[in-house]
């Protein structure tokens, strides 16, 4: 009954409208919103597993590069069900990249749950690859670390 009730809570908070940053906090808007973006914020509320909402740009390459290495990497492999990924392309979302203040790409934008909602945790402009992304990541302590080789 309960899971029920929260399938529905999150799908009238996805149709009634988008999300956005104020005050630090994460609140339903009529602001413009990415799809795998909502629902991963949505599942940050209700589960508690982080999201990582990675901006990248068709203008630069090196961009969709690194979400695609960051996306089939060991770190996400290793995290899939305590933290979400999100791909958001500038292009195809131009008005949730500017109420997110996102400029330029990469950038990377971290979400939690906390006791008054989901929060913007950080923002990681910084990452010119996958391992800065991911030791960013590993200093917000979100995730686990992947196992060394002997480990494995």
């Amino acid at each position: 009954m309960v899971s029920s009730r929260l399938r529905g809570r999150a799908a009238a908070l996805l149709a009634a409208g988008a999300f956005c940053v104020s005050s630090g906090y994460v609140r339903a808007q009529d602001k413009p919103t990415s799809t795998a973006f909502g629902a991963a914020l949505s599942i940050t509320r209700s589960t508690g597993a982080a999201t990582v909402a990675v901006f990248t740009s068709r203008a630069i390459p090196t961009s969709g590069r690194l979400w695609t290495e960051f996306d089939q990497g060991a770190w996400a492999r290793v995290n899939r069900g305590l933290v979400q990924v999100v791909n958001v392309v500038i292009e195809d979302e131009p008005g949730l990249a500017r109420t997110m203040g996102v400029l330029r790409a990469p950038v990377a934008k971290v979400y939690v749950n906390t006791a008054k909602g989901v929060a913007h945790l950080a923002t990681i402009s910084e990452c010119p690859t996958t391992e800065a992304l991911v030791a960013r990541l590993q200093a917000l302590q979100i995730g686990v670390e992947v196992p060394a080789k002997a480990d494995e």
